[in-house]
């Protein structure tokens, strides 16, 4: 078996030929104030379980919508669930480095597929991922490991058979109105669950056989 060949290789995704210097591009200030605030006690961990304190929280868990990641934290871990899901929003942290490179991905996909088939191109998948950075995650611009991470993981797109031109994205009929199938937003219940499920789909293709192909971008952590 042979192995495909990359038209171009992972520096000549954001090099020097293509004016991407984004390290160079911002002059970004390293200091930041954070304001600290006390946030009121709202649950109790105990040996038998968890006991919310408060009547506003145990409300908001009630309407919680439900998604495959929520079953899977809340299965592995209802305390985590419940910080990530309630408490830490209410606190000023750093987006974690995991989430904002796989943001940071899906972004640069959104943009190059919304482009016409024969505007494809490795130029204009660097461009996008560029843009992508600049505009959206400025922060992460001097952030050389993240910038080497966007690298491979595109790279990787492509050794794996990524036939960018040959996709045809199908259109969705969603609220009454078509859309591109890119990023669609998805809701609604599975079996006999009472609650909704909720997520997005990165992209739906059309085959040439008229069938539908849901993609789902894997950028791990």
């Amino acid at each position: 078996n042979m192995t495909k060949k990359p038209e171009f290789t992972i520096e000549e995704i954001f090099g020097d030929s293509l004016n991407l210097k984004l390290e160079q591009e911002f002059n970004l200030s390293s200091e930041e104030k954070t304001e600290v605030k006390e946030i009121p006690k709202l649950i109790k961990v105990t040996k038998d379980g968890i006991i919310i304190l408060s009547d506003e929280l145990m409300e908001l868990i009630k309407k919680k919508n439900l998604s495959p990641s929520l079953v899977s934290s809340f299965g592995q871990c209802p305390a985590d669930w419940l910080l990530e899901a309630f408490i830490m929003p209410k606190m000023k942290v750093a987006e974690p480095i995991h989430f904002a490179r796989g943001n940071a991905f899906h972004s640069t996909m959104e943009l190059f597929f919304s482009l016409p088939k024969e505007q494809r191109s490795q130029i204009t998948l660097s461009q996008a991922a560029g843009k992508t950075f600049k505009e959206k995650y400025p922060h992460l611009l001097k952030d050389k490991e993240t910038i080497e991470w966007m690298k491979v993981a595109m790279n990787g797109y492509l050794t794996g058979g990524f036939n960018y031109s040959d996709v045809e994205i199908a259109t969705i009929e969603q609220d009454g109105k078509e859309k591109n199938g890119i990023e669609i937003f998805v809701k609604g219940k599975i079996g006999d669950t009472k609650r909704d499920f909720l997520g997005f789909v990165d992209r739906v293709d059309r085959l040439p056989n008229g069938a539908l192909q849901i993609v789902d971008y894997k950028t791990g952590k």
